[in-house]
């Protein structure tokens, strides 16, 4: 009888884990097969191309802009996504289950306002990283969460930011 009360308590629990979107099916201890569990949260900020931290949009003569979602190929889940300047508002709470082309505006704003944002994500196998490239009025973000085999593509997130008057 105890065998039975063992067996039914581990079914409830899976069930339970399941529901609760805990569940994974490549085993005890696993998380996609071979990848270790993510670890704990990480802030992604921006860095410009070459490596360079604090890089920040500057709107220069535009007074709006728009954060569009381009594309996304993540392995880690609940991305949040921050704009932490002009304001600070989260824009998702999981970017990797955004739709592509999810939109969203900001301003109007004063000349020389300074736009930044950040990524808070799982820390995987390599440390993730938000990478700035691009010029007034038209600049792309692109977010490598790190749970990539092999070297990073930076397609994990892709944003466009676009300034306009």
């Amino acid at each position: 009888m105890p065998r039975l009360r063992t067996l039914a308590l581990a079914t409830a629990l899976s069930t339970l884990a399941a529901a609760l979107g805990c569940s994974d099916p490549s085993g005890p201890g696993k998380n996609g097969g071979n990848k270790p569990p993510p670890g704990p949260p990480v802030v992604s900020n921006l860095t410009c191309s070459g490596g360079q931290t604090g890089c920040k949009l500057e709107l220069g003569d535009n007074t709006r802009f728009v954060v569009k979602l381009v594309s996304r190929s993540c392995a880690a889940r609940n991305n949040v996504v921050r704009l932490t300047s002009p304001v600070a508002q989260s824009l998702t709470t999981d970017g990797c289950n955004e739709p592509i082309g999810k939109t969203w505006p900001f301003g109007p704003y004063a000349a020389g306002t300074v736009v930044d944002l950040e990524v808070v994500s799982s820390k995987l196998q390599k440390t993730p990283v938000l990478q700035l490239s691009g010029q007034s009025p038209n600049w792309t973000i692109t977010f490598e969460d790190g749970g990539d085999d092999g070297v990073a593509d930076f397609d994990d997130l892709v944003l466009q930011v676009t300034a306009s008057p």
